[in-house]
């Protein structure tokens, strides 16, 4: 029996005993975000069952509601329709959620007018959530909450973490996904009839959130390319079924050396990822999921806050160039273009040569220039985070970026 198994084991007798005992408590944990950040609020649905709560949550149906079924202890799960307006949403969830009184509910961070507006509705004998001054009425934050927490600059995880140790539980701080055995045999017969049993897998995503979040075309053509002058080597590109044209302008010059995977559902995705040695793509919702299912990552970074939604893996290497602009949330292109030139701004100015030369295939490892997460683009040297900005965030424990530092206790942070 694996160390995981004997994990699941433990928490299900333990489960067990609370609710023999009259134990158990309920908490309802709020985040109707993108995919990655429901990937980041793993750790908390973890933590709360640990502590001894039956966890539900509330997330949006944009695939975040698949990523909560590959989550371990959750009991029930509220779905925000991105298709519905926002009115209807609200009174069909207020509804649903009026049949459960909960212990304690989070509206985790990143927390906007929905999450606050949910939490209100929720029937909770305690509401926890952060407080944002400079968007007072913007986020709706005059809404009433038991707790309001000022936010730290820490990564989402860790920050998310802190909101629910206010309320005295313990933190599993690791991002993790549980696949189905039906997403295995599907992987297995996928890798099967495509001959890719026993060949070193490079898995990469050309795609994401945001035109201008994208290193180009072009440049994962050329990257491929190069991948495949080693024989050993096999490419799976991924894409949702929007980015099928995408993916395949990029395969269709490599014969059979890259596999176009488009459209699958994210359990299928996550155990094609699960056999591959290695992930190179943006910054989006497939590095995070990866991360979480302990495959190495090397993310080409544009310039949102890293700080924050860095992918959790310390195997994984974030590129990047550090500009003025930086974070920056211009997501349309022609916005963007106008102050993220070539040459003066985001990852999308990293060249083919400076990512393929920070990859090397060690006996399926992958090798940072020191092991360290975050590498300058620019000029191809770590950054070892010695702007100032980066100087305050030492503070926050280890594994705010995946760095690997000598090791400290989270009663330090």
């Amino acid at each position: 029996m694996s160390a995981d198994m004997l994990v699941r084991a433990w928490q299900i007798f333990r489960t067990r005993l609370s609710v023999q005992a009259g134990e158990m408590k309920s908490a309802l944990v709020i985040s109707v975000q993108g995919i990655g950040n429901t990937v980041l609020m793993t750790p908390v649905v973890k933590s709360l069952a640990e502590d001894g709560y039956e966890v539900d949550t509330v997330v949006s149906d944009n695939g975040s509601h698949e990523i909560m079924a590959m989550t371990p202890n959750v009991r029930k799960g509220y779905v925000w329709l991105e298709h519905d307006g926002v009115l209807r949403n609200l009174f069909r969830l207020r509804s649903e959620l009026s049949q459960s009184r909960y212990d304690v509910a989070y509206a985790l961070y990143p927390n906007g007018k929905r999450e606050n507006t949910l939490l209100c509705l929720a029937r909770a004998s305690r509401k926890i959530r952060y407080t944002d001054s400079q968007h007072y009425y913007r986020l709706l934050n005059f809404l009433p909450a038991s707790k309001k927490l000022p936010l730290e600059k820490r990564h989402d995880v860790n920050n998310n973490l802190r909101l629910i140790e206010t309320n005295g539980a313990s933190r599993s701080d690791t991002p993790q996904l549980l696949l189905s055995d039906e997403a295995r045999q599907f992987a297995d017969r996928f890798f099967k009839s495509n001959n890719l049993l026993g060949r070193f897998i490079v898995a990469l995503h050309p795609g994401g959130g945001g035109q201008a979040k994208r290193w180009s075309k072009e440049r994962f053509r050329e990257l491929c390319s190069r991948l495949v002058e080693n024989e050993d080597i096999s490419l799976l590109v991924f894409g949702s079924a929007a980015e099928e044209c995408l993916v395949q302008s990029i395969t269709q010059a490599l014969d059979n050396r890259a596999l176009p995977v488009c459209g699958l559902s994210i359990d299928r995705v996550a155990a094609l990822l699960e056999k591959s040695r290695l992930l190179i793509g943006n910054d989006s919702a497939l590095c995070h999921i990866a991360s979480a299912l302990d495959v190495p990552v090397v993310a080409i970074w544009a310039y949102t806050d890293f700080y924050r939604v860095a992918p959790f893996n310390p195997k994984g290497l974030l590129i990047r160039i550090d500009y003025p602009c930086s974070p920056c949330y211009a997501r349309r292109v022609p916005r963007a273009l106008d102050h993220h030139r070539p040459g003066q701004s985001t990852g999308l100015s990293t060249g083919t040569e400076q990512v393929f030369s920070t990859v090397t295939i060690n006996g399926g490892t992958l090798i940072g220039p020191d092991s360290v997460r975050v590498l300058n683009a620019s000029s191809g040297r770590r950054s070892d985070h010695r702007h100032r900005r980066a100087r305050r965030q030492r503070r926050d424990g280890p594994h705010d970026l995946g760095v690997q530092r000598p090791a400290r206790s989270h009663a330090d942070e």
